[in-house]
């Protein structure tokens, strides 16, 4: 890992991210350079949320299941602050999207589409499982349950689905999506 620190804000980069970029760039298509691209903005708007309500951001790790930014007092926030800051990269992908559709830009607009979808996903540490321990703080172990079994599902409706559509799988995104899901059962 390699961790740089710049005054208070400790930046890493983990082997596992650079491996999934160097895969990727084996395999290069349109697709794996804008799904970065939107996923770096995604996390920006985070960022800028958190900022404009006075959270302090210790960290950003950009590791093999994605981009985490660690930021202490997020918790504290009174909930509709929290719900903006947890809600912010999804709203720009979804505008984004919107953006894109308007000018006929296809691609991009499913892009981001998809990238807010995946987000709003029951899963704990996305955004989507974030919002719902913000809204139902008590329900806790039930979230939980909530976010394997559509880690689960999840995973079962993409292999089906890449079955079933006789589309080649790519191996970049084999890897992608295991990094992703055990981020998640190791968390």
């Amino acid at each position: 890992m390699l961790t740089v620190c710049i005054s208070k804000l400790k930046i890493s980069l983990c082997f596992s991210f650079l491996f999934l970029i160097a895969v990727n760039a084996m395999y290069y298509d349109r697709i794996t350079i804008l799904c970065l691209w939107f996923c770096i903005l995604h996390e920006l708007s985070h960022l800028a949320a958190m900022r404009i309500f006075g959270v302090q951001i210790s960290e950003i790790s950009f590791y093999g299941g994605g981009i985490r930014i660690c930021a202490d007092g997020v918790d504290m926030l009174p909930i509709s602050q929290r719900l903006v800051v947890y809600f912010a990269g999804c709203a720009v992908n979804i505008a984004m999207s919107v953006v894109f559709g308007l000018i006929n830009d296809t691609l991009s607009c499913a892009v981001n589409a998809a990238i807010a979808a995946f987000n709003l996903l029951p899963i704990d540490y996305f955004d989507g499982g974030k919002i719902l321990s913000a809204v139902f703080p008590s329900g806790v172990r039930a979230l939980s349950v909530i976010s394997r079994i559509t880690s689960i599902s999840f995973i079962a409706f993409t292999v089906i689905a890449a079955v079933w559509s006789g589309t080649s799988i790519c191996a970049s995104k084999v890897i992608v999506l295991s990094f992703i899901i055990l981020s998640d059962l190791l968390e």
